[in-house]
């Protein structure tokens, strides 16, 4: 309403100006003596009367377009506004879907934070698994280099016993070789030795046989 009446103040002002100079006495008087000096003064007149005109137009158009412009003006405040509307609906729903991402995050870091530290435990675990693995290792092998050591002195040990006992074998071997040798002699000797015995038994009796006879006859 404001502004419509403003440009109706606007028109009545260029029309009431444009009157004055039509009206007025003076501007009458002073086109009379122009028009004693210049007869072409109302063809002048004539002329300036159709660009007041022509201006009037140009005013009325340019009123025209400043109510377009206006309306324009309007309908970019209006989108303006429904801009910022939008504009603060999705700035809510960004800083909510970021307040939530945030607490998503935050949840994730701090379970993220519990793995790293519950794999850093882990991990002195391993390192101490580790670090007693190789104690007991070294340890094991030290024992097993010192009961290799002994089991190597042991088969030494055995191995002189047992070449001394297979020598001691051998020497028994030999004598039961001599004993044997000794045991067929003493055989062979006592076979002679019977049957020499059994011919001086034969002997005997026929010779105490020879004596009986005799004594008898």
């Amino acid at each position: 309403m404001g502004k419509k009446k403003e440009e109706k103040n606007i028109v009545e002002k260029s029309d009431k100006t444009l009157k004055e100079k039509v009206d007025n006495p003076d501007l009458k008087e002073k086109s009379n003596v122009n028009n004693e000096q210049n007869p072409n003064i109302s063809s002048i007149f004539e002329t300036v009367s159709n660009n007041v005109l022509q201006a009037k137009d140009i005013f009325n158009k340019n009123i025209e377009m400043k109510k377009e412009l206006n309306s324009k003006f309007e309908k970019l405040e209006h989108q303006q506004k429904e801009f910022l509307i939008k504009k603060q609906q999705s700035y809510d729903k960004i800083k909510k879907y970021k307040d939530e991402v945030y607490q998503k995050v935050t949840i994730k870091k701090q379970e993220l934070e519990k793995k790293i530290e519950e794999l850093k435990n882990y991990q002195e675990k391993i390192k101490d698994d580790k670090k007693n693995f190789d104690e007991y290792k070294k340890s094991e092998l030290e024992r097993l280099k010192n009961e290799k050591q002994s089991q190597k002195e042991e088969y030494e040990k055995n191995k002189v016993e047992l070449n001394k006992l297979k020598e001691e074998i051998e020497e028994e071997k030999r004598k039961l070789d001599m004993d044997k040798i000794r045991y067929e002699s003493d055989k062979n000797e006592l076979a002679n030795n019977l049957l020499k015995f059994n011919e001086l038994v034969s002997d005997f009796t026929v010779n105490m046989d020879k004596l009986n006879t005799n004594k008898n006859n």
